[in-house]
């Protein structure tokens, strides 16, 4: 008799399922890119001299990355759902974290 040695899942009907926690997270991942690429433009705009309402916005978006880290970090512990969307949701906040991190650093030297 042969044995098959592929793992094999039962389907489950949440398989497709998206958790909320994932979903927001992506959704504030993408606000936090685009953010960022709009706050640029301005900058480039302004030849540099965007003011204090950009740094501003600059720091609303970091604490909107932040929010959306904790989220995609969260939904991991939901394991119903697909995992692409946590992906996602990790991937983009940390790319605007990393970002975020990297205008600080180049605004003290």
């Amino acid at each position: 008799m042969r044995v098959n040695k592929k793992k094999r899942q039962a389907y489950r009907p949440s398989d497709h399922v998206v958790s909320r926690e994932s979903a927001v997270s992506s959704i504030l991942g993408a606000i936090g890119i685009f953010g960022y690429l709009i706050l640029v433009g301005a900058s480039f705009q302004a030849a540099g001299n965007g003011g204090i309402l950009l740094g501003a916005a600059a720091w609303v978006l970091f604490g909107i990355s932040v929010f959306g880290m904790m989220l995609a970090v969260r939904s991991y512990h939901d394991t119903a759902s697909i995992r692409v969307w946590k992906v996602v949701g990790s991937i983009t906040n940390g790319a605007v974290l990393l970002f975020s991190a990297a205008l600080f650093v180049i605004g003290l030297i």
